[in-house]
């Protein structure tokens, strides 16, 4: 049951993004499509642009401001370059109990526990 699930999902995505020429149409559509699959309530993607990571570069899936802006001054503010980020680690997780106070009532407000960055990169 789980590899039908798994080839009907694989086979959807490829479908949609087939025809799909644009990068960012085709990550706003495959984001969207992994978030509903996965039962994620929220997604974000941040790209770089000439190595540099910015919020002029954001796809996002059910976002809200307030957490693009914690992603923002927690995560960018760290990493001055996106090439740092993924050389520090394949990914960093997030526990909302140890973020700094200031960021806990936006991401209990939105039910957030916990959150997983990603650094992707592709040629």
């Amino acid at each position: 049951v789980r590899d039908n699930r798994i080839n009907q999902f694989i086979s959807k995505i490829t479908e949609e993004l087939s025809y799909r020429k644009s990068e960012v149409d085709i990550f706003e559509k495959a984001l969207k499509y992994i978030c509903e699959a996965s039962d994620i309530n929220y997604g974000m993607i941040v790209y770089e642009n000439d190595g540099r990571l910015s919020l002029d570069n954001i796809i996002s899936f059910n976002m809200q401001q307030e957490l693009i802006e914690i992603y923002s001054q927690h995560i960018l503010g760290q990493v001055e370059k996106s090439d740092e980020l993924l050389l520090r680690a394949n990914c960093l997780v997030f526990d909302a109990r140890q973020i700094e106070e200031k960021y806990k009532d936006t991401l209990i407000k939105f039910g957030i526990n916990s959150f997983i960055v990603i650094p992707i990169k592709y040629d």
